[in-house]
């Protein structure tokens, strides 16, 4: 399968470009991979400290690496998707400030 064709909304630059973002980044997109090509590490066998993403039917970390995720973006999806097998609330407290920084970030970009 390969990646997918995905355009930036803004500019229309393809993943991989450079973007034409009239902010000007410059930073190339990252490469999106289908479900099928994400890595199938030896590593994700290995949880340090609980089972809380090993149980999970699709680990975050497969997810964002699949999907070209950002720091900031990983961390969210991290923190929501194991709330309720870890920290709690507290993780949902923890996933809300790191949308504020993506947030935060995103302005600044424009």
């Amino acid at each position: 399968m390969g990646t997918e064709e995905v355009k930036c909304r803004i500019c229309g630059a393809e993943f991989g470009e450079l973007c034409r973002n009239p902010g000007g980044c410059g930073t190339p997109f990252p490469i999106r991979q289908s479900f099928n090509d994400a890595p199938k590490l030896p590593a994700l066998d290995t949880q340090v400290g609980g089972s809380h993403y090993k149980d999970m039917a699709i680990q975050p970390m497969t997810y964002s690496m699949a999907n070209g995720l950002d720091a900031c973006q990983h961390t969210i999806v991290k923190y929501v998707s194991r709330f309720r097998s870890k920290n709690g609330i507290e993780d949902l407290e923890k996933a809300r400030h790191c949308l504020d920084l993506l947030i935060e970030f995103e302005r600044g970009k424009a």
